[in-house]
């Protein structure tokens, strides 16, 4: 009996293999296909010369199929959760539509998806991308969830991807993927993940537009030059991992986002060196209980843009060890203003801190904090507002001009 069964087991197999579908060739052109093909089970193969132009369909998640072609693909593909293995760039031709996604075990290759005059829409079933580049070359109304495995690549070409629909992109766990040359358009929680806190998403010359609130909540951000936080919402960090603005890049925040740093240690942003920008465009800054401190980098601050901390830890500038310095450039007629919370100044070097004409403005809230341990220096003014406080260590001084509204308060600081 037991002979019988393996028998059969054996026959089984032989029947699967004998089913699999080898399209095309690899020494010759072949000729086009021109009507659907649905593959099934194990082994089937798309061979470097086949000319797929009524494109294909994988019966269910246990299909598997090989791609070695060499030209576009044409027409619907319905992966139906299979997997395609590519030992060959997938190129989607320009009536090429993902009817249902499936598993894309990239190896280094990459899957180019169709050039379009309008959109070009992702929806139903999800897609996983193990290791290789997907490439968008028109604008994406995604609908659905894009997984990242290994080390992988996303790069919008300059499109847009129009998550509003509930988009997802997510890193798995342990991977680390880079989004570049795109915007992400209508972004709010849990449409842009880590699966864990080891992952990695980088942002190179990405656009990010607010629909809500968005939480980052576990894994690592990169910023690479030029990342943009657009809308009239919150993007709060809250991951326990690390959020990197490397070298020549800038984080900008613009008109009325809020950068909400909600972690549990206060310096978890971090500055590769001056180069490195946060950038506040009327836009605000808060922390939460923990604190956030700001060392190496530079805080580029522009039109009325806020600080706002609560507990009893606030927004620190520098350390008080000059070669960490964290720049400070409040441009022509910005105003700074510390809503809520304390600011406390720790740049060493008198060039630090800069105040770039006569009209720029530090506003101390009502019962705010401005703690200063070296010297606060610049030609624009503070200002600050009843009951606020004033607190120094040592001979430091603020040398703008100060006024104040109502009762001001001084306190001495005891240490650095």
């Amino acid at each position: 009996m037991k002979r019988r069964i393996q028998i059969i087991s054996i026959l089984l197999l032989l029947q699967s293999n004998l089913l699999a579908i080898v399209t095309g060739s690899n020494t010759a052109v072949s000729s086009s296909v021109s009507s659907l093909i649905t593959y099934s089970g194990a082994g089937n193969s798309i061979l470097g010369f086949a000319i797929m132009g009524a494109g294909f369909t994988l019966t269910n998640s246990a299909t598997s199929l090989t791609w070695n072609c060499y030209y576009p693909l044409l027409g619907p593909v319905t992966m139906n959760g299979g997997t395609m293995t590519l030992t060959r760039d997938l190129i989607m031709g320009g009536n090429a539509t993902l009817v249902n996604g499936g598993i894309f075990n990239c190896a280094g290759y990459s899957v180019q998806f169709p050039y379009n005059n309008t959109a070009f829409s992702l929806s139903g079933l999800g897609s996983t991308f193990n290791g290789g580049t997907v490439s968008f070359n028109s604008l994406v109304n995604l609908s659905t969830t894009l997984t990242f495995q290994g080390t992988s690549i996303l790069n919008g070409n300059g499109h847009v991807v129009n998550c509003t629909s509930n988009g997802k992109i997510a890193v798995g766990a342990g991977a680390s993927l880079l989004i570049k040359n795109a915007t992400l358009q209508g972004i709010s929680a849990g449409q842009l993940y880590c699966q864990d806190n080891v992952g990695t998403v980088s942002l190179q010359n990405v656009t990010v537009i607010l629909d809500a609130a968005y939480s980052f909540t576990q894994g690592i951000m990169d910023i690479l030059f030029d990342v943009d936080i657009t809308g009239n919402n919150v993007f709060a960090f809250q991951s326990t991992n690390s959020l990197n603005i490397h070298t020549n890049s800038k984080l900008y925040f613009d008109l009325d986002a809020t950068f909400s740093y909600d972690t549990t240690n206060a310096s978890l942003l971090k500055f590769s060196d001056s180069s490195a920008q946060l950038f506040l465009y009327g836009a605000t800054l808060f922390t939460t209980g923990t604190g956030i401190n700001l060392t190496k980098g530079t805080l580029n601050i522009d039109q009325n843009s806020y600080f706002s901390s609560t507990g009893t830890l606030g927004i620190t500038i520098g350390n008080c060890a000059a070669a960490n310095d964290c720049m400070v450039n409040m441009f022509n007629n910005a105003q700074l203003t510390v809503s809520q919370g304390s600011l406390n100044y720790k740049n060493v070097n008198a060039s630090s801190f800069n105040m770039f004409n006569n009209s720029v403005l530090l506003f101390m809230s009502a019962n705010t904090t401005l703690n200063i341990y070296e010297n606060l220096n610049g030609i624009g003014a503070v200002l600050f507002g009843n009951n606020a406080t004033w607190g120094m260590f040592g001979s430091a001084t603020i040398g703008a001009s100060t006024a104040q509204q109502g009762t001001l308060n001084f306190t001495t600081l005891s240490s650095c």
